[in-house]
């Protein structure tokens, strides 16, 4: 779990968004994911390794779709966006 973590900050931080708060994110997904999975398996009954398995995937698949989501996400960093308004401004100089 520290290296999912660290792996899902090493993402968001490039961003532009805070570490902390995906990191918090990464393991409330986790977390949840793991109960919810276990609670699958229980009610239907299955002996303990398939109850902690399936609890394991769920968990592995939260992160996935973390991770993705994650990945998905606009960069904040204004710096790097600059050269896109010179562009809006040339153009409009070049009207007149």
């Amino acid at each position: 779990l520290i290296a999912l973590c660290r792996r899902i900050k090493q993402i968001v931080q490039p961003k532009g968004y805070s570490g902390g708060k995906w990191q918090f994110y990464t393991v409330l997904t986790w977390v949840s994911c793991e109960i919810i999975g276990f609670m699958i398996s229980l009610m239907l009954g299955k002996d303990m390794i398939v109850v902690l398995l399936s609890g394991m995937l769920c968990a592995v698949g939260g992160f996935l779709m973390l991770q993705h989501k994650a990945r998905r996400l606009p960069d904040l960093k204004v710096e790097d966006q600059e050269w896109i308004e010179e562009i809006g401004k040339a153009d409009q100089q070049n009207q007149y």
